[in-house]
């Protein structure tokens, strides 16, 4: 059996993100009604498109994580998703996120030079020990060496 890669966002902050924007999206529904009822049609589309943006930031942070598969690592961060082969991954290192505010996360270093950071694993994700073990798995999933 190989290492089983599957990180995620911890679910109290992930519920607490899609609540908020499904939240968020409702009362955009709700508005988007009440401009309908009384004809203000520019009101009725910031209202559809507020809807609809907070419904897609609700889902993409519903999926933010990576996921180890035989042969590949999928990384789903909140702006994009990316399929990485196994032979395209050099190694992982914990080390600065994009952004500053994000704090620490691990880094796919890929064999071309550049890197991908994984987003389920920055600021929200839990103690530096929770990042050694992390990073540890990934190791295991690289190397490809069995564990029970």
């Amino acid at each position: 059996m190989e290492a089983e890669i599957d990180f995620r966002i911890p679910q109290p902050f992930r519920a607490f993100s899609v609540g908020w924007f499904s939240v968020l999206a409702l009362a955009a529904v709700l508005s988007a009604i009440e401009a309908a009822l009384h004809g203000g049609l520019a009101e009725l589309l910031i209202a559809v498109v507020a809807a609809g943006l907070f419904t897609a930031i609700a889902w993409r942070w519903r999926r933010v994580g990576v996921r180890g598969t035989s042969d590949a690592l999928i990384v789903r961060n909140f702006a994009s998703s990316r399929t990485i082969p196994r032979e395209s991954v050099a190694s992982f290192r914990l080390g600065e996120a994009r952004f500053k505010y994000q704090g620490r996360a691990i880094r796919v270093l890929l064999t071309d030079g550049s890197s991908v950071v994984i987003a389920a694993t920055e600021r929200y994700s839990g103690s530096p020990v929770h990042h050694d073990e992390q990073l540890a798995d990934l190791r295991i999933w690289l190397a490809g060496v069995g564990v029970t």
